[in-house]
C-alpha cells in the first residue's frame, strides 16, 4: 500500500497487534525465505481474504480467475474446476509444469495475450472476454497490469454477468476506490492484513452478488 517507510511499518505493526493470529504465518512466509505464492500454494491476497475464502468456497464451486499462480493451487485443492487466464507464456508454462508434478486435474489454463498499455483494445481481447464462455461461481481478478489501471474493466465485465451466488474477488483492491464505490454487489467486504510473500498490509475485497 502507498505510503513512506515509517508510514508501512507503522501500518504493519498496527495490524499484527490487532490481528496477533497472523505473525506465526506471515514470519513463515516472508519473501526473505524465498517463499514465493506458487511455490506455497496459497494466493498473493490478504491472509483475512484467504480465511474467508477457504470457507466460503466449495466443492462444486467453478472458479475463474484473471491472472494465476499459488491461487490457482489454492482454489483447485478446494473447487470443481478452476480456469485461469493468462498473458504470459512463460508464466504459464511454469503454472502447468507445477500442475502437472503435483497431479492437478481440475484447472484449466488460458493463454491470450493483450497490450498493457491500451484500455481500447483491452476491452477486444480474448482475455478480458473469454470469461463469457464461462459460468463461475466465483471471479478471481488478480491480473498482470502495468501504468493502465486494467482490473477495473475485469471487475465491470465480471459484474455484467451476475447472477445470484455470484463472488467477485479483487486483489490490491486500494488502488481501485473507482470500482470500491461503484459496483452492485449486495455485500462487500474489505480484507485488509498481512498475506504471503510480501512484507507489508495490503487489502483484498470480495464483493457478493446475493
Amino acid at each position: 500500500m502507498d505510503g513512506t517507510y515509517v508510514q508501512k511499518v507503522a501500518r504493519l505493526a498496527g495490524n499484527l497487534i490487532v490481528n496477533p493470529l497472523y505473525l506465526p504465518r506471515y514470519l513463515r512466509y516472508l519473501p526473505v525465505k524465498g517463499a514465493q505464492p506458487l511455490d506455497v500454494g496459497l494466493p498473493w491476497y490478504s491472509f483475512s481474504a484467504i480465511d474467508l475464502l477457504a470457507r466460503h468456497v466449495t466443492s462444486n464451486s467453478v472458479v475463474f480467475e484473471w491472472g494465476g499462480g499459488g491461487s490457482t493451487l489454492f482454489w483447485a485443492r478446494r473447487a470443481r474446476q478452476v480456469i485461469c487466464v493468462e498473458s504470459s507464456d512463460t508464466w504459464a508454462d511454469r503454472l502447468e509444469t507445477v500442475l502437472d508434478n503435483l497431479g492437478v486435474s481440475n484447472v484449466t489454463v488460458l493463454r491470450h495475450y493483450f497490450d498493457p498499455q491500451s484500455k481500447e483494445s483491452f476491452k477486444e481481447s480474448e482475455y478480458l472476454n473469454c470469461i463469457d464462455d464461462y459460468s463461475a461461481d466465483v471471479v478471481v481478478i488478480d491480473g498482470y497490469e502495468e501504468s493502465v489501471q486494467l482490473r477495473p474493466l475485469c471487475f465491470y465485465k465480471a459484474e455484467s454477468k451476475a447472477r445470484s451466488g455470484l463472488t467477485i474477488v479483487l486483489d490490491d483492491s486500494w488502488r481501485y476506490s473507482t470500482v470500491r464505490n461503484k459496483n452492485c454487489a449486495n455485500r462487500q467486504v474489505i480484507c485488509k492484513s498481512v498475506g504471503p510473500c510480501r512484507y507489508g498490509v495490503t487489502t483484498t475485497d470480495l464483493f457478493f452478488i446475493e
